[in-house]
């Protein structure tokens, strides 16, 4: 019986100072001291790689630094709430559409596309390249105001997508 009694108190005493260690944390951080030093805002810096082609919609490299959470965005099509693809045929408007979807879901969350890190556009073989640059330039577009420009803006060539009408599928990551 005392070896069960003392088992119990210590596992009381261990879930009060587990109890205690949250309740401090939740006082700490709702109620920061005076004095303490303010929360460090992420920030992105760019790097520049002068064997590189300058590039109006992206940086080559980007440091990312204290940031506390990730925003991954997985691959989006042109497809509405029920999954009928938008613009059959057409890579543009399709791209265009995404990047609408994109805007509304960043808003969403509460960031802005000041925080887009990197972006990366799939098209499939049936896009011809002549819709490449509108593809890009609704891109570019889409990124214009941002302060520091996202990285890795991937565009690859893939035989098809999910869904055969989908021509263009965009991903974007996020952090703030």
């Amino acid at each position: 019986m005392k070896k069960k009694t003392a088992r119990e108190f210590l596992i009381l005493g261990v879930l009060g100072a587990l109890s205690l260690s949250w309740a401090c944390t939740q006082v700490v951080e709702n109620n920061p001291p005076a004095g303490a030093a303010p929360a460090r805002e992420m920030s992105k810096i760019a790097v520049e790689d002068p064997n590189k082609v300058e590039v109006a919609s992206i940086n080559w490299g980007l440091k990312i630094r204290d940031f506390s959470e990730l925003f991954l965005v997985s691959g989006y099509g042109a497809t509405d709430a029920e999954g009928t693809v938008q613009s059959p045929g057409d890579a543009v408007a399709q791209t265009e559409f995404i990047l609408g979807r994109f805007q509304e879901l960043i808003e969403n969350n509460g960031y802005s596309k000041d925080n887009i890190i990197r972006y990366e556009t799939t098209v499939t073989r049936e896009v011809p390249a002549s819709q490449f640059s509108g593809i890009r330039q609704a891109t570019s577009a889409f990124m214009s105001d941002i302060a520091v420009k996202p990285t890795a803006a991937t565009f690859r060539v893939v035989q098809a997508l999910g869904n055969p009408e989908m021509l263009v599928e965009l991903e974007i990551w996020l952090a703030r």
